[in-house]
């Protein structure tokens, strides 16, 4: 169902990129191409259009038809290297858009996908200590994070304790630390996650600071310890 909904999203951004990479206009001796995007997220929709040059407008749409074809085939395929292949092609045709901002979104829901075909890396712990930095979505029940501006970056922090529970899942660019100590037999024991990750926890204190970006995944920060965490590293 995950990878159903995901796959309607990205969808709808073919249909609405590309009959505008099909209408070029001339400027002068240079042709050019205008996109017309609605992008739809937690804080409403945001539309708008930008003008490219027509190679460009030719790369967004063979990148947007390779993951198109891969996402039709991955329900199809039974073979693990079949389904590994079609992630990593998948994961490419989307970092050849990330120059374009309006397109930045579309690797954390390629990414989303994948974590529907993988089992990840789980470990647990107890009153650790956590540095967390990363890229992606962080879900507070009864908090609403204040709207980014069209403008320009929002920025948001919260100091002291959540007894909430905390929700995130971040891309590749990211990494958290875990520090948890022993009293019998005293030791500190660490371990980390690298990358795309996704976690939980609950009874956090400390900092937590909010990046929130139009056009742009949110940056999150934890800074603190917390009472319980459950991280899974989704590196495939």
């Amino acid at each position: 169902m995950k990878a159903l909904k995901l796959f309607l999203v990205l969808c709808s951004i073919c249909l609405i990129t590309m009959p505008a990479i099909f209408s070029p206009i001339v400027n002068g001796e240079d042709e050019h191409t205008i996109i017309r995007y609605s992008i739809f997220n937690g804080n409403g929709i945001t539309e708008g259009e930008e003008v490219i040059s027509s190679k460009d407008g030719e790369k967004i749409e063979e990148a947007l038809n390779e993951i198109n074809g891969e996402l039709r085939m991955l329900p199809l395929l039974q073979d693990e290297e079949q389904i590994k292949e079609a992630m990593n092609k998948m994961i490419s045709a989307a970092f050849c858009l990330h120059d374009w901002k309006i397109f930045a979104f579309l690797l954390d829901w390629i990414e989303g996908i994948i974590d529907f075909y993988i089992t990840p890396w789980t470990k647990p712990s107890v009153l650790p200590h956590i540095f967390s930095y990363g890229h992606g979505r962080v879900y507070i029940p009864f908090y609403r994070p204040m709207p980014a501006g069209m403008m320009g970056i929002k920025y948001e922090s919260i100091l002291g304790l959540l007894l909430r529970p905390i929700w995130w899942h971040y891309n590749m660019l990211s990494y958290t630390l875990v520090r948890k100590g022993h009293v019998f037999p005293p030791r500190i024991d660490f371990w980390d996650m690298i990358g795309r990750q996704r976690g939980f926890m609950i009874g956090f204190f400390g900092v937590y600071i909010a990046i929130y970006r139009p056009f742009m995944p949110d940056t999150h920060f934890f800074i603190g310890r917390t009472m319980f965490l459950l991280g899974e590293d989704l590196l495939f």
